[in-house]
């Protein structure tokens, strides 16, 4: 479904000296980058050769997540290069719904709380937390869950 809302893309290939032997494709990494502003792809080796790389801007801001999914699955039903088994998979959720939480002040039960200092939260939302343990650092954050449910259900665990 195509919303009308035009995209500015850039996209850049960098291909190998050889083809990957059958043995390497099991290492071959997804980082996924995500806002309602754009989305960009990364293809990666085990050892960090890039393979393939996609970012796409969209000229105008989307003013909702169904309308973000529904332009990831159209890039995912018209890349080639995103067509196949990755080893790993990598999301990352570019938005302002999150707050940093020191680990001495951090109680998972309490992860709403955190962020109605910052942001207004609703009823619906899920919310999600990743410890930074080098940083002694929570970021408690709302993620896009229809866009995780996809990607669970295109990748499994990820």
């Amino acid at each position: 479904m195509e919303t009308g809302l035009q995209n500015t893309i850039e996209k850049t290939v960098q291909p190998t000296k050889n083809k990957l032997a059958v043995e390497d494709k099991k290492f071959i990494k997804l980082s996924i980058q995500f806002s309602l502003d754009g989305f960009s792809f990364c293809i990666k080796t085990k050892d960090g050769t890039v393979l393939f790389f996609n970012k796409i801007d969209f000229e105008n801001t989307l003013t909702s997540f169904d309308d973000l999914l529904e332009k990831l699955k159209t890039s995912f039903n018209t890349e080639k290069e995103l067509q196949q088994d990755f080893s790993e998979v990598e999301a990352i959720h570019e938005n302002n719904l999150f707050t940093l939480v020191p680990n001495e002040f951090f109680d998972e039960s309490k992860l709403k709380a955190y962020l109605d200092y910052n942001i207004k939260t609703l009823k619906t939302d899920f919310f999600a937390f990743d410890s930074l343990s080098g940083l002694s650092i929570n970021n408690v954050y709302v993620p896009y869950v229809n866009i995780n449910n996809y990607l669970f259900q295109h990748f499994g665990e990820f």
